[in-house]
């Protein structure tokens, strides 16, 4: 007695005209969520008006750890997790921040980059931190000190800043971080002021031995 099979339903063939309507589909698809998606801000700490302090024959270096010193543009929740950053998705940093903060510094410092004294700035803490859902604030920390010609150390203090953030967004948090760095730079501008003005001119004096 021969085998009988049970009965299959043949597949109905897609052939060549259903692919090409499924790519077409597909590619349709993808557009639209492209065009949907929000795209990426990439945010500076702006263009600040120059200082009061005449040019000094200055050089400006901010040194930030590299996991902290990427375009990532990072946040905390305090109030949730105060040991985990995060990023935000949809916003960045235009370039590291030791770039951001060197160009804010070196314009406002009014440094000419030749000769003269070195303000270094080692940041140990630069991010955004949340208090709550709907409050934040700009956190920008370190060691601020003022090297000779001969780069040996004529100056230097700690630094902490914590300014209110206007929103609780990534926008709110740049605009807290360059009124930190605006603080940075007063405070810059004091230990170079007080070096001109009780040491013989040592910033202004390339020649310092």
């Amino acid at each position: 007695m021969p085998l009988k099979l049970p009965f299959t339903k043949p597949r109905a063939s897609i052939g060549f005209p259903g692919i090409v309507l499924g790519i077409l589909l597909l590619a349709g698809l993808s557009g639209c969520a492209t065009r949907n998606s929000a795209p990426v801000a990439a945010f500076d700490l702006g263009v600040p008006d120059a200082g009061a302090l005449r040019p000094y024959p200055l050089a400006v270096e901010v040194r930030l750890p590299g996991w902290m010193d990427s375009e990532a543009m990072t946040y905390r929740l305090a109030f949730d997790d105060a040991t985990r950053r995060r990023d935000y998705a949809q916003s960045r940093w235009a370039a590291a921040p030791s770039q951001l903060l060197a160009a804010r510094l070196r314009r406002q410092l009014g440094a000419a980059g030749q000769g003269g004294c070195l303000v270094r700035v080692e940041v140990d803490l630069f991010e955004q931190t949340f208090t709550a859902p709907d409050a934040s604030q700009a956190r920008l920390a370190g060691r601020l000190t003022v090297l000779d010609a001969r780069r040996r150390l004529v100056a230097g203090r700690d630094v902490a800043y914590a300014v209110p953030a206007p929103t609780p967004d990534a926008r709110g948090g740049v605009a807290a971080q360059a009124q930190a760095a605006d603080a940075l730079y007063r405070d810059a501008a004091v230990l170079v002021a007080r070096l001109d003005g009780e040491n013989g001119a040592v910033c202004r004096d390339a020649r310092t031995k």
